[in-house]
């Protein structure tokens, strides 16, 4: 890991995170004393009836004060970010006075990247979230337990979602962790918005998934621990744990021929340990470009999930969000160049708006 990436120390187990949860649907919903185990507008048969009922007899859910549960009611952006970043342990203070109730989740959404602002910028708070929104959160959640080989097969599975789509790579990871499983017809709706019965649904699943990974340790946690979480440097860190930890990715520049300010980035033998490779792309993409990483990093993603036809060597040009972006497949690795926005050449040949992709 490079240099000021920061990383986070939880102490606590998964269990304590999860049961600690307390699924904040709307501000008029009653928590917590004399909560109901049915509810007078969910019938059995409802799709999501086992997940929300398995929450509420948990004390994780409760309903409103006449009975209901609203099954069909939107989430909001500010409620979803409360519900996942109590879900994956991380700590947040109280709003102060006059600040937004949801602002310190969000905060701790930005500083644990969950999201940028670039996804999710603070005016969303009060906005229904939509579903390619709820997927990015929830990936990110799991991006480092989340491994499986067949990317493809599950993208294919997945109607209305291909390499174009915003948040793709996040959509399908979901999926393969069995977090999302989309509708009947096969489509998942990505600009769809959210609504209370999905957001039980998702939130169950994730601590479903995150307990099972923590094993036999968590199911004996005290649910009442205290949990801390603290961002570490690498300065922070003891020289032995520094020696173990060997970057994945070169940043290191390769094109002596490059302007002055261009970032590179080389991969090498990319499909091992790839999860774990573009966890640490995205991390070092956010710190150099603040606003633009998240982008960037997104068209990675699409030309990388892209068919090369059997083919070795593939070029991608395109702007993104006004640098020049150009992306090289070499083998089963990646080269990656970030030009300054100023950057002019006669054999660029791209437009702003244009994606110029093509294999050989």
């Amino acid at each position: 890991m490079n240099k000021g990436i920061p990383m986070i120390r939880t102490v606590s187990t998964v269990a304590a995170m999860f049961l600690a949860i307390i699924l904040v649907l709307n501000s008029s919903v009653a928590f917590g004393q004399d909560r109901q185990m049915d509810f007078t507008d969910l019938d059995r048969s409802h799709w999501a009836y086992e997940n929300i009922m398995k929450m509420a007899q948990a004390g994780m859910i409760a309903g409103y004060p006449d009975g209901s549960f609203r099954p069909d009611a939107t989430v909001t952006h500010g409620e979803f970010i409360r519900m996942a970043t109590v879900a994956a342990g991380l700590s947040s203070v109280t709003a102060k006075q006059g600040e937004h109730w949801a602002l310190p989740y969000y905060n701790t959404g930005i500083n644990n990247f969950l999201f940028t602002r670039h996804d999710i910028s603070e005016t969303h708070l009060d906005k229904p979230i939509n579903r390619a929104h709820m997927a990015l959160i929830a990936s990110e959640i799991i991006k480092d337990k989340a491994q499986w080989d067949n990317y493809s097969e599950i993208l294919e599975r997945i109607e209305d979602v291909d390499y174009r789509t915003q948040y793709e790579h996040h959509i399908v990871r979901a999926y393969g962790a069995g977090i999302l499983a989309g509708y009947p017809d096969g489509t998942f709706r990505p600009f769809d918005t959210l609504n209370r019965a999905e957001a039980a649904a998702v939130i169950q699943r994730l601590q479903d998934y995150l307990i099972e990974d923590g094993g036999q340790e968590a199911a004996e946690t005290d649910p009442g621990s205290e949990i801390i979480s603290e961002i570490l440097s690498e300065e922070e860190l003891s020289e032995s744990e520094r020696d173990t930890r060997v970057p994945l990715i070169d940043t290191e520049p390769f094109d002596t021929a490059a302007p002055e300010g261009t970032f590179m980035a080389r991969l090498r033998e990319f499909h091992i340990n790839q999860w774990e490779k573009e966890a640490e792309l995205k991390q070092i993409l956010r710190q150099r470009f603040p606003k633009e990483g998240e982008a960037i990093f997104d068209a990675f993603i699409s030309f990388s999930k892209m068919d090369s036809g059997g083919k070795d060597l593939g070029i991608c040009k395109q702007y993104v969000m006004g640098y020049p972006v150009l992306i090289n497949l070499i083998g089963d690795g990646y080269d990656i160049m970030v030009f300054p926005k100023d950057y002019q050449d006669e054999y660029w040949e791209t437009e702003p708006g244009q994606v110029n992709v093509f294999f050989i």
